[in-house]
């Protein structure tokens, strides 16, 4: 998951946040297991203050997300996923900056993009935690060597 910020720099620059190692052509782990209505997230603090979320990107497959099944399922570009926004500070999973529910992914192992323009995402210390709220079993998210807790 990629996520894009802007922080108070001198050059008030547009910076990239990642938390993969994902390279074009590379391999990864879809993570099967989710069931709907669990949540997965990813924690990112930035290197400069304020700093304002722009977007997040998010990597999908249509591998299906039902424990008894996880298997492929077809491939549809209608995949309601709502995200939630954290400022933490010193606890997990922080105080919410609200949730973006307007967006639809696809599962077709494409970077999804979504901005993050409907909700107040400036901080002035600590960290971002944005969670995803899997709401169908028709997707699952990907990552290099990630795996599920149980």
């Amino acid at each position: 998951m990629a996520v894009l910020l802007s922080a108070s720099r001198a050059d008030a620059k547009t910076i990239e946040l990642r938390n993969d190692t994902l390279t074009d052509n590379a391999e990864a782990n879809a993570v099967c297991g989710f069931v709907t209505g669990e949540k997965f997230a990813v924690k990112f603090t930035p290197p400069a203050y304020p700093a304002t979320l722009k977007k997040v990107r998010v990597l999908l497959t249509n591998v299906g997300l039902d424990l008894q099944q996880c298997g492929k399922v077809a491939v549809t570009s209608q995949i309601l996923m709502p995200i939630e926004v954290f400022k933490v500070s010193d606890q997990v999973p922080g105080t919410s900056l609200g949730v973006v529910d307007s967006y639809t992914f696809s599962n077709e192992t494409v970077l999804n993009e979504a901005p993050m323009t409907s909700i107040e995402t400036t901080i002035q210390d600590g960290s971002y935690l944005v969670a995803f709220t899997l709401e169908d079993d028709r997707a699952s998210p990907l990552g290099v060597g990630c795996s599920r807790g149980s």
